[in-house]
């Protein structure tokens, strides 16, 4: 009775290296740069839609595409967008396959020649031949809820102080009224990696209503910048940035949209 016994361990012996190497063999059917890209931040993570692989842009600098745009609407108003915001359909947004989350970009309907700005904040359309998901409210206004797709053209737009938005001067809570039609902002702080400034985000989520990540490029490089957003009244600003500062974040400053 030992020997059958000592026979069985011995056969199990031989067989860890046969499944050991099934299963690296396994391993080898995933993309090469699969394990590294794991290690990144759930937003920036690559992803696998109905067996196929989809890598998100580390910067949407200089993007630029031609492609059909479709739209989604009231099967999915109310929820939960790939970075974790609640779709609104009657908002400006978009869903892409992989620029960054954040990402601004500019629409351009080639048909009609109308244009928009929107953010990106969800993942898609995953139809072939397609490269755009817009929000109800942003096909409305290029004009395009009827055909249900569009041939359009889009582009990233860098919302950094020399493009998209300006500096504002903040000096004791004393500055210009005269902006107040406008919208505003409050920057909390900007990081190198992406990693740092999503951590900030989503524990600033539990105090303020609308956060958001900001591709921003600069000479030194790219910056993700975290912003506390949809103000649009001055003083509410103040009372962030007041609020922000008392958190300990005392390079919190305002910017004008």
């Amino acid at each position: 009775m030992i020997f059958p016994q000592i026979l069985k361990h011995l056969i199990i012996l031989l067989m860890i290296p046969v499944l050991f190497n099934a299963c690296m063999s396994r391993r080898h059917h995933l993309p090469d740069e699969f394990n590294k890209l794991q290690k990144l931040e759930p937003l920036s993570r690559p992803y696998e839609i109905n067996g196929k692989w989809y890598y998100p842009l580390a910067s949407s600098h200089g993007f630029k595409q031609i492609g059909y745009a479709s739209w989604y609407g009231a099967d999915f108003h109310g929820k939960r967008t790939a970075n974790g915001e609640i779709y609104n359909m009657y908002k400006l947004s978009a869903a892409h396959k992989t620029l960054p989350l954040g990402t601004y970009l500019k629409v351009h309907n080639l048909s009609n020649d109308k244009k928009i700005v929107i953010r990106v904040n969800d993942r898609g359309p995953f139809i072939k031949g397609r490269v755009i998901d817009l929000s109800y409210a942003a096909a409305k206004k290029l004009d395009i809820l009827l055909s249900g797709i569009a041939k359009v053209k889009i582009e990233s737009i860098v919302p950094n102080r020399s493009q998209s938005h300006s500096t504002l001067g903040y000096n004791n809570n004393k500055m210009n009224s005269g902006i107040e039609k406008t919208g505003f902002v409050v920057q909390v702080s900007a990081f190198k990696m992406m990693k740092n400034a999503y951590k900030l985000a989503n524990n600033l989520k539990k105090h303020f209503k609308s956060v958001d990540l900001i591709l921003s490029h600069k000479n030194d490089g790219d910056f993700y910048k975290v912003w506390v957003t949809n103000i649009f009244i001055l003083e509410n600003a103040h009372k962030v940035t007041r609020q922000l500062k008392k958190m300990g974040f005392n390079d919190a400053f305002i910017l004008c949209q």
